[in-house]
């Protein structure tokens, strides 16, 4: 392990022996954050309906060590919309390791999902890219959320592209593994099967994607899509978090360009 690059702290999952050690992974913490948020911003709309059941609990050691939560007003620009060139966060971490941060991935994503804008989410792409754990395996990453406050429908997308040669069927299990176990750790932990999956998660086609749906029992869902022939012919992964009735996690796999 390099010198200087954080340990695993205890309880984390780790990838089975001989598996490639993926990225820390993006947004788990901060989806809590960000449910907390909205839920913050719906306690003053009155609205009728039950909200769907929300993930509690605390950071403890869970990954990724992400210390900020998602801006609950993100940039206006549509997720899908002409995207500026990739950028470093605007502050990166320490020893000066960051991801860049490429809009262009989130050209990938639907511009909307039932008539909610997908928008940049800025402020939590900044916290994720400025973590130099994440700069071991990732080239660039991008950040998009949509919110209907009226009906407690929410996800997050993150759209990623591992470094050239990371890439590998053991390096995506190993990804989302240990993301699903980490965001459903935050939501009572991994549902039973669904659709005949194993432990809670299964694989299915979706909008002509191959796609892999994992469940909490605390009603999160979380989605994965691996995406070739990008700019370059770069590998690049989309990992949704979402709850809600309206399930936008499935609707933006529908709609993945």
């Amino acid at each position: 392990m390099a010198a200087g690059r954080p340990q695993p702290a205890a309880g984390r999952p780790q990838p089975a022996p001989g598996r490639p050690r993926p990225a820390v992974v993006i947004a788990v913490l901060v989806i809590v954050g960000l449910i907390l948020t909205v839920l913050v911003a719906l306690s003053g709309v009155g609205s009728s309906t039950s909200g769907p059941a929300v993930p509690t609990g605390t950071a403890g050691s869970l990954a990724p060590a992400v210390t900020g939560v998602p801006s609950f007003a993100p940039s206006s620009a549509p997720a899908g919309a002409s995207a500026a060139p990739s950028s470093p966060p605007s502050s990166a971490g320490s020893g000066g390791a960051y991801v860049a941060i490429d809009r262009e991935l989130l050209q990938a994503l639907p511009v909307s999902v039932a008539g909610i804008p997908l928008v940049e989410d800025t402020q939590t792409e900044s916290h994720d890219a400025a973590d130099p754990a994440h700069a071991v395996d990732l080239a660039a990453l991008a950040v998009a959320l949509a919110v209907n406050t009226h009906s407690n429908d929410l996800a997050i997308a993150t759209v990623v592209r591992p470094k050239p040669g990371i890439f590998s069927d053991a390096y995506y299990r190993s990804w989302r593994d240990t993301f699903d176990v980490g965001a459903c750790s935050q939501a009572g932990g991994l549902a039973g099967s669904v659709a005949g999956g194993v432990a809670g998660t299964s694989e299915t086609t979706i909008g002509g994607h191959d796609t892999f749906i994992a469940r909490c029992a605390g009603g999160l869902l979380t989605y994965h899509v691996h995406l070739g022939g990008g700019i370059g012919g770069d590998d690049r992964i989309v990992s949704i978090t979402t709850i809600g009735a309206a399930d936008f996690g499935r609707l933006i796999v529908e709609g993945l360009r």
